[in-house]
């Protein structure tokens, strides 16, 4: 049988993943013959790291894998239990990659203000072994254990007016019917109480959450098909939750007030997908044309939740999700945002969140790598797309066009070192080309070509593949950036945006967001060195070993990853840092947009971060590391350096970069954006497949799960397999046409404006499509 030819474009977790499927199977694996094309020398797109010639990992940033990430994890899982890894190699499972992390804190900005949080235990199982469950109401009671459980954590002291939410005879009678014993939370006793039909039965705060959690869970199992009365009852106590603790009798210190934010946002949240989703069907898509915060508004949030609390601040922080890099315009659009929220808090499993022991590019990419190598998938590196031609009637790709960037000493590239003392016994990257394997390498690595950079111009000449020849299936994984109409010059997919409206929507309302990342080595621990956690964080005695989001910003994510030590030993017998840190946020420039012969922006855009990484460590690491002050300003003696030198020149011998090259800018789902993204199998061109976190996986936030998810889907559509794929129904009531698809077919409006006035005004969302229908039913519900 003669096979398919499949070209995947682009190297990064999308890619990997689309081949990973095609290959997953025997029977399918046996139909194709599948070749990877990517620019430069390795793989894992924002997911590649690479060994500096200290043999530090040099990451494109920080990644935190959720416990959530049900097909990433997956994919992961059976790729080490596939692998064939080199000996020596120190880690060869997923438990030796990603260990759980289960502290957390959120700050308050520019403030030693430091809110602790110890994660419970999620859903029984370990993610990605394919008994996830993710229906809303078991979601929903995680979220609401997750809540009992910080509440038992921060408030120590009760309120010093008891504050209760009452239960009258409607609500006992429901949580009879749903068979929920909440006797158990009532004080005093309910053997020494007797309730009459008017008695309203009063539940103390600090048990609502746990009350709240046992209905959710009966209506996830114990009731076969809730009533709408039994729905609004459930909400009417969770807000009656909310509005107890907002109160002025609910204490507003620092952790009281966190608490009453948290729970207003969690459970107005709840009540939006009850109320405007699973009984009023409002899709996920309408949702999507406001902002998440003004949703949470729409649900009866406080404005002082929604708009000045640090809970919502750092899903927005965490996402990214700040127009073109600027923290005056955070957009999310509040179906893809309440999704994000229900996911990350309401279905991990086993741990809240799990932190790589090394280099994402060694522990998840390399694995993956050599399985696709033992399944016969074939990589070419070092080719960078030129353009992508269509046939005469432009309705499929014809040709393929790149630029070949280098010839080969030996006609096929090695792209990894293997393992060894000095990197911790990993099979790893390199952070630049193996030259010697290059023709003219050393002159190359002299002159400092960037192959990965879109202002590297460098090639040797182009190579064209042709449609029948070369490839039957064209799998476009390359990031939205990269072919996105930036500026005047040329892209690789002009044509396909010429020809079809529907792709050039796609690209023109997607929207970039450039970041900024420093990986610190230092010579002092965490806690007795640079003094985290401060005084004023709650609790007290918190771990040093934590992740912060929404601190200082604009390197608001703080994470300390020290384990990565372990596997840096680069100098066996001298000196070793002592502690590791990681810091990135969003970064407010124009550099992105920049055409590819302006050769000068990596240089202007490596300065802008050792800059603002200077600033941050000079004037705002105190509120996060109070021990690290020195006379008025930081101890740059703290920053390890093998190079002696003094002052903020000990910065150059850390690492720091600023994301802005198009390809490694990640896509914000602001509001009104995600609509024109479009499917998997819906590119508008006959053999041509979409796959990356910009288009419409029905998980549609910026993650390595929603990477993963893509590339199944790009592998479903190509092989027509059944394939299952956790998550991408998730919330999606019975979503098959929208009523915001109705409303283009009857020509009521023009969505595109719609669409591209949100993306680029958040502050001016048009909300007529909205209020047409949503608004009265959403109202009627209410």
């Amino acid at each position: 049988m003669t096979k398919q030819k499949v070209a995947i474009l682009g190297g990064g977790m999308a890619a990997l993943a689309t081949a990973f499927e095609l290959t997953q199977r025997q029977h399918i694996r046996d139909r194709f013959d599948i070749t990877i094309y990517q620019m430069g020398w390795r793989l894992g797109g924002k997911g590649a790291s690479g060994r500096d010639d200290e043999s530090r990992v040099v990451e494109h940033g920080l990644h935190i894998w959720f416990g959530c990430y049900e097909n990433a994890f997956g994919m992961l899982r059976t790729a080490y239990q596939e692998w064939n890894s080199q000996n020596g190699q120190a880690i060869r499972s997923v438990a030796d990659a990603l260990k759980a992390q289960c502290d957390s804190a959120i700050g308050r900005g520019d403030a030693p203000d430091v809110i602790c949080l110890n994660w419970p235990s999620g859903a029984a199982g370990d993610p990605g072994d394919g008994r996830a469950d993710l229906s809303p109401f078991k979601a929903f009671a995680q979220m609401l254990n997750v809540v009992q459980c910080f509440y038992d954590q921060l408030i120590f002291l009760p309120p010093a007016i008891p504050t209760e939410v009452e239960l009258d005879d409607d609500s006992r009678a429901l949580l009879d019917a749903a068979n929920v014993d909440y006797g158990k939370y009532v004080t005093p006793k309910p053997d020494s109480l007797r309730f009459g039909p008017d008695a309203k039965v009063p539940i103390d705060v600090k048990w609502c959450a746990a009350l709240a959690r046992d209905w959710s869970h009966a209506l996830a199992s114990v009731v076969a098909d809730p009533s709408d009365v039994q729905l609004r009852g459930f909400v009417n106590f969770i807000r009656s939750f909310a509005k107890a603790v907002l109160s002025p009798t609910f204490g507003k210190g620092g952790a009281g007030m966190f608490m009453a934010q948290l729970i207003d946002v969690g459970t107005a949240t709840i009540k939006g997908i009850i109320i405007d989703m699973m009984l009023g069907g409002i899709t996920i898509r309408e949702l999507d044309l406001m902002d998440f915060r003004e949703w949470l508004s729409v649900c009866g949030a406080a404005r002082d939740s929604t708009y000045g609390s640090p809970i919502v601040q750092a899903l927005y922080d965490s996402m990214l999700q700040y127009c073109d890099g600027d923290r005056r315009r955070p957009s999310y659009g509040a179906g893809t945002a309440a999704q994000a929220v229900v996911r990350l808090y309401g279905t991990y499993r086993d741990s809240f969140a799990f932190e790589m022991q090394s280099g994402m590019g060694e522990v998840v990419v390399v694995p993956i790598y050599r399985v696709l190598k033992q399944r016969g998938v074939k990589f070419e590196f070092f080719r960078k797309l030129k353009r992508l031609e269509l046939d005469p009637q432009e309705g499929s790709v014809a040709r393929i066009v790149f630029d070949r960037q280098v010839n080969l000493t030996n006609g096929a590239y090695c792209p990894t070192i293997r393992p060894q003392p000095c990197n911790g016994n990993l099979e790893c990257w390199p952070e630049t080309p193996l030259w010697n394997q290059i023709c003219d390498g050393r002159a190359l690595q002299e002159q400092g070509v960037d192959l990965e950079s879109h202002w590297c111009c460098h090639n040797v000449g182009q190579e064209t593949l042709e449609w029948g020849n070369h490839f039957h299936a064209v799998v476009l994984a390359i990031p939205v950036g990269a072919f996105k109409k930036l500026n005047a010059g040329p892209g690789p997919c002009d044509q396909l945006i010429a020809a079809s409206s529907k792709f050039r929507a796609m690209t023109e309302t997607a929207i970039l967001v450039p970041t900024i990342s420093v990986q610190l080595w230092c010579t002092v621990p965490t806690a007795s060195g640079l003094g985290y956690p401060p005084s004023q964080a709650i609790p007290s005695h918190s771990p040093a070993k934590t992740v912060i989001s929404t601190g200082p910003d604009p390197l608001d994510i703080w994470a300390d990853m020290s384990q990565v030590l372990k596997y840096e030993r680069r100098h066996l017998d001298a000196d070793q840092p002592t502690s590791l840190h990681y810091l990135c946020g969003v970064l407010e420039t124009e550099l992105f947009r920049e055409p590819a012969w302006r050769t000068n922006v990596p240089a202007v855009a490596k300065k802008l971060a050792e800059t603002h990484a200077i600033s941050w460590l000079s004037s705002k690491s105190l509120y996060l590391w109070p021990d690290a002050i020195f006379h008025g300003g930081f101890n740059w003696d703290y920053l390890f350096c093998r190079t002696p030198t003094s002052g903020h020149y000990r910065i150059k011998q850390q690492v720091y970069r600023a994301n802005v090259d198009p390809s490694s800018c990640c896509v914000v789902s602001a509001a009104g954006s995600t609509q024109w993204r479009l499917a998997a199998d819906a590119s508008g061109f006959d053999n041509l497949y979409l796959a990356g976190t910009w288009i419409d996986t029905g998980f549609n936030t910026e993650c390595i799960e929603a990477a993963v998810m893509s590339g199944m889907q790009a592998a479903r559509a190509i092989s027509g397999a059944s394939i299952a794929i956790v998550g991408e129904d998730f919330l999606r009531f019975g979503d098959v046409l929208s009523s915001l698809a109705a409303l283009v077919v009857d020509g009521a409006t023009s969505l595109l404006e719609a669409g591209l006035g949100a993306a680029s005004d958040v502050g001016e969302v048009d909300f007529q499509l909205w209020n047409g229908r949503s608004r009265e039913r959403r109202t009627r519900l209410r």
